[in-house]
């Protein structure tokens, strides 16, 4: 449901659902959050995979375990992995855009500006 349509808080209009808590949420942690789960969830396709074409010795007989649980296993890996990283990516780069200290540009102004303090107080 992403959001009803009816009266809100003041009567009339627009109830947001999860749409507007999604735009709402930091991003970070929904992304780390679906990556973790489908990583788990991969890793558990695959191990189940693994232990059920470990006990065939007919080939005939693994693929149908590939095919319904070790590639969607890998794939749902693979997704994961990715969107950990992005979560990573987008919290260092977003530090990196809020810290005065790490953008080299704002370095320079601010050793600038030290210097000319300095430079006025001197006798």
């Amino acid at each position: 449901m992403i959001g009803t349509r009816g009266a809100g808080s003041d009567g009339v209009g627009w109830r947001p659902g999860v749409a507007q808590w999604l735009t709402d949420t930091h991003p970070v942690p929904v992304l780390a959050t679906v990556g973790m789960i489908l990583t788990v969830v991969g890793f558990a396709l695959m191990m189940f995979g693994w232990y059920d074409i470990a006990g065939q010795s007919v080939l005939a007989k693994q693929l149908p375990f590939l095919m319904s649980a070790s590639i969607p296993g890998a794939v749902l890996l693979l997704l994961g992995g990715i969107l950990e990283l992005a979560a990573v990516w987008l919290a260092a780069t977003e530090q990196f855009r809020t810290d005065k200290w790490a953008r080299p540009w704002s370095l320079r102004a601010l050793i600038a500006q030290e210097a000319e303090s300095d430079n006025g107080s001197r006798p």
